[in-house]
C-alpha cells in the first residue's frame, strides 16, 4: 500500500513537471475593422480580439509611432475585445501612419505575443473631403530697383525689398507662446522677458486664440502685433495682423481670407512632420513668409525651393517658445528696416520684405557703386548664394565681420546673402536680390 502511495505521488510531480514543463500558449491579437484610408477630421475605429488562453492580458495600447511618446490606452468592450476611436486634426499630416498595439498583463508589464500576431495597423490620412478655395494670386510686392554695370560690362537690374538702408532697425518676435494656448508662461511675464533681450515689438502666436497684453509684469509697454497660429488642414499658419475668428480650417482658404483683411501669413517650422512638403508647398499660394529658423534649429530648404522655383517669399526667424517662467525665449527675431516702431509701420515693412532673419547676429546693409556690402556685429563668414543655395563666387572680404558681393551681370535668378557667427554658430540671412540684364533698345 505504502509502495502503491509513493507510485501515485511520483506520477502526480511528474505529471505537474510535464505541464510545467510544456509551453504556454502564447496570447495573440487580431485586429477588426482597421480602415485602410482615413480623410483629416474622420474618427480612426476599430477593435483588437485578444486570444489568450493564459488570461495575462489586462491592459492594451497604443502607440503612433511617427508621434515619439503618444501612447493611448484601450478601453475594453466586452470580454478579451477593446476598442479605439481617435478624431484625426488637420496637425496630422498626409501619409501613412503605423499604430503599434502594446500588450500588459495586470501589473503593467509587457506581455510576448505569439509570431505573427496582428500587433500593427497601417493607415493613410488623406485631406478634408472639402474643395479648397481658388488659390490667391502669388504673394507679390513692389521692389526697389537698383540701375548698375556689372563687372562684366553688363547693364543689369538688381530688384530688392530693402526701402531706406538709413532708417531705424527694430528687432522682434513673430511666434511665441503664452498660458493662452500651449506655452507656460503667462503673458505678462512673456512681454517682460523680450522686453528684457532688447525686443521692440512682439508678437504673440496662441494657437487659435489672440493674445492681446501690451505690458510686462511690471508694467512696461512693448509695441504689439495682433494675430495667432492657426491650425489648417495644411499645417500650422502665422496670421499677423489678423484677429477675426477662423470660419474655416482649409488651409488655402486661410490664406485666401487674411490676405483679403490686409494680414500676412507665415508658414511656421515647414521642414518637421507638422510642416508642409513639397506638393503644399507648391499648391498654396498667397504666403508673404516662411520660417528659415524655428527654435534656434535652421530649416532653409523649403524657403530655397520656393525661391529656385520663382516664388516671392520673405524669410523669417522665430522662438514659437512654450517654456515657463524659468525658461529663456530670444532663440532667434526679424529685425525691420522702419521709419517708426509702429504696429502699421511694422506690418508695412514685414509685408515689403524690408527685413532679415537672425538666431543671434544683427546685420546692416548698404551700397557702393554696383556692390552690396553686407556687415555684421561679430566675427564670422558671409557667403552669397543663388538658386538651390548655391554660393556665388563674386564675394571679397576684407575684415572677419564684413563683406562685399559685386555683382558680375552673370547671376541667374537672385542673389541672398548668409551670415555665420564663429563664436557658436549662429546664422543670419538677408531677402533676396532679384538680377536680370537690362535688355538695350534699339
Amino acid at each position: 500500500m505504502k509502495t502503491r502511495y509513493l507510485l501515485v505521488i511520483l506520477l502526480l510531480a511528474l505529471a505537474a513537471a510535464a505541464m510545467l514543463a510544456a509551453p504556454q500558449a502564447a496570447p495573440r491579437l487580431e485586429v477588426v475593422g482597421a480602415p485602410v484610408h482615413l480623410n483629416t477630421g474622420d474618427t480612426l475605429k476599430f477593435t483588437v480580439r485578444a486570444d489568450d488562453p493564459a488570461g495575462v492580458i489586462a491592459i492594451l495600447g497604443i502607440t503612433v509611432r511617427e508621434l515619439q511618446g503618444v501612447m493611448e490606452q484601450l478601453p475594453p468592450v466586452g470580454k478579451s475585445q477593446w476598442g479605439f476611436e481617435f478624431t484625426f486634426s488637420p496637425e496630422f499630416q498626409q501619409g501613412v501612419y503605423t499604430l503599434d498595439l502594446v500588450a500588459r498583463d495586470k501589473d503593467g508589464f509587457l506581455v510576448p505575443l505569439a509570431p505573427g500576431s496582428a500587433t500593427r495597423v497601417r493607415f493613410t490620412i488623406g485631406t478634408e473631403n472639402k474643395p479648397q478655395a481658388p488659390p490667391a494670386p502669388p504673394f507679390r510686392v513692389p521692389l526697389v530697383e537698383r540701375k548698375v554695370t556689372g563687372t562684366g560690362g553688363k547693364a543689369i537690374l538688381i530688384r530688392h525689398p530693402y526701402r531706406s538702408l538709413a532708417g531705424g532697425w527694430y528687432k522682434g518676435m513673430l511666434h511665441t507662446h503664452t498660458t493662452n494656448s500651449d506655452g507656460r508662461t503667462p503673458p505678462p511675464v512673456l512681454v517682460g522677458k523680450y522686453l528684457a533681450h532688447g525686443f521692440d515689438w512682439l508678437m504673440i502666436a496662441d494657437h487659435q486664440v489672440v493674445t492681446r497684453d501690451e505690458r510686462s509684469d511690471t508694467g512696461q509697454p512693448i509695441v504689439r502685433l495682433l494675430g495667432a497660429e492657426r491650425a489648417t488642414s495644411n499645417g500650422d499658419m502665422i496670421c499677423i495682423n489678423f484677429t477675426d475668428p477662423q470660419p474655416s480650417r482649409l488651409g488655402q482658404d486661410t490664406i485666401n481670407l487674411v490676405t483679403a483683411k490686409g494680414g500676412l501669413v507665415m508658414f511656421p517650422h515647414p521642414a518637421v512632420p507638422v510642416g508642409y512638403d513639397v506638393g503644399e508647398l507648391q499648391r498654396l499660394q498667397g504666403e508673404a513668409m516662411i520660417e528659415v529658423s524655428n527654435g534656434g534649429r535652421e530649416q532653409i530648404q523649403p524657403w530655397e525651393y520656393l525661391l529656385t522655383t520663382g516664388r516671392m517669399v520673405w524669410a523669417a526667424a522665430s522662438d514659437d517658445f512654450h517654456g515657463g517662467p524659468d525658461g529663456e525665449p530670444a532663440y532667434s527675431f526679424v529685425c525691420v528696416n522702419a521709419p517708426a516702431c509702429t504696429p502699421a509701420a511694422i506690418v508695412q515693412n514685414l509685408r515689403l520684405g524690408n527685413f532679415y532673419a537672425s538666431q543671434g547676429p544683427t546685420l546692416s546693409l548698404s551700397w557702393r557703386g554696383n556692390a552690396l556690402r553686407v556687415q555684421a556685429d561679430s566675427s564670422g563668414g558671409f557667403s552669397f548664394r543663388g538658386p538651390g543655395g548655391v554660393p556665388w563666387a563674386s564675394m571679397r572680404s576684407n575684415a572677419t565681420n564684413a563683406a562685399v558681393y559685386e555683382f558680375t551681370g552673370e547671376e541667374q535668378g537672385y542673389v541672398r546673402a548668409e551670415f555665420v557667427r564663429s563664436s557658436d554658430g549662429k546664422k543670419a540671412w538677408t531677402q533676396p536680390f532679384w538680377v536680370s540684364e537690362v535688355k538695350s533698345e534699339r
